[in-house]
């Protein structure tokens, strides 16, 4: 597939890969066993994981996938049925961060996100404890923001106080601002090295 060799490409010319993550289509997926052989040949590559859903469905694509105890793996929960299972999709231990991928968690809802706001924040903030219970990361889902203006440091600010450590991007835009909006701030610096 074209995308995987432009991928490839791209991958190829990096330095540091521990750094890089890339978002695989799930192991039911007409494209798995060409992802599966492209990440065999880059160990070093973080995955993003779709509709982790189950610990057993979890189990089942690490093992497709052959993704190694040392792989960085980031677990997407993406509908109800994952965030009902996700303690024991924790207890696995993994994953090395858990993310929310909310336009799917509510592509079967009728209504849009803002009419959903009481539902989002519960779901959120399962998602956000039960990483702090775990002592793992929480990712928020993305920011329709794409210019990485206000909206997008409203939608930082928001995932920080809800308790995530951080926020996927869709575009390059965002990435300085979701870096920013995610960095400890210069009195918090000062208080941790006079400590």
């Amino acid at each position: 597939p074209d995308a995987l060799v432009a991928l490839g490409e791209w991958v190829g010319q990096q330095q540091e890969l521990e750094k890089i993550f890339v978002r695989v289509n799930g192991r039911e997926d007409p494209l798995a066993e060409a992802e599966r052989a492209f990440l065999l040949k880059y160990p070093k590559l973080g995955i993003v994981l779709p509709k982790v859903s189950s610990a057993q469905a979890l189990s089942q694509t690490v093992e497709y996938y052959g993704l190694g105890a040392s792989r960085r793996i980031i677990g997407l929960i993406e509908d109800a049925a994952g965030l009902q299972a996700l303690p024991r999709i924790l207890e696995l231990e993994i994953l090395q961060a858990v993310g929310l991928g909310l336009e799917d968690f509510l592509s079967h809802t009728i209504f849009d996100t803002s009419q959903l706001e009481t539902l989002v924040d519960h779901i959120r903030s399962e998602i956000a404890l039960a990483a702090m219970a775990r002592g793992i990361d929480a990712i928020d889902t993305i920011s329709t923001d794409t210019t990485g203006g206000e909206q997008l440091k409203a939608d930082v600010s928001n995932a920080r106080s809800a308790g995530f450590n951080g926020k996927f991007s869709i575009h390059p835009s965002q990435i300085f601002p979701i870096n920013e909006g995610f960095s400890p701030s210069e009195e918090v610096l000062k208080k941790a090295s006079t400590t």
